[in-house]
């Protein structure tokens, strides 16, 4: 599953360009809100190229995401993020496995991580 991810890192967002990324981050910020949680650090399973990260920092959060694929994990570090570039960070790992010495306020996993 890997490779798959690999060969089209540098491909992903253009072609999801069309997908309403921030939409989906209100989406989870809103459950979060529903749940007194308005800010503090969230972690992204299967960040992909760190889209919806984005948006989540605009909002406030501190936000480590994780992705097993080395070149989504690039696209993501290399993005500029202007004002929000010291909220994100991003790191390679498998969702299924991975263990952080960290605590989140929340943990998310959005698109088809699981499905995958």
């Amino acid at each position: 599953m890997k490779k798959v991810f690999n060969a089209y890192a540098s491909y992903y967002d253009q072609l999801y360009k069309d997908k309403d990324y921030e939409k989906e981050a209100k989406y989870i910020l809103n459950l979060l809100s529903n749940h007194s949680i308005f800010s503090g650090s969230i972690l992204d399973l299967g960040c992909g190229t760190g889209i919806h990260a984005q948006f989540m920092a605009q909002k406030g959060f501190m936000v480590h995401g994780v992705d097993i694929s080395p070149e989504m994990v690039e696209v993501a570090s290399n993005k500029n993020y202007g004002d929000y570039s010291k909220q994100l960070f991003f790191e390679l790992g498998d969702v299924k496995s991975c263990q952080l010495d960290k605590k989140f306020d929340a943990v998310v996993s959005l698109f088809h991580v699981a499905s995958y």
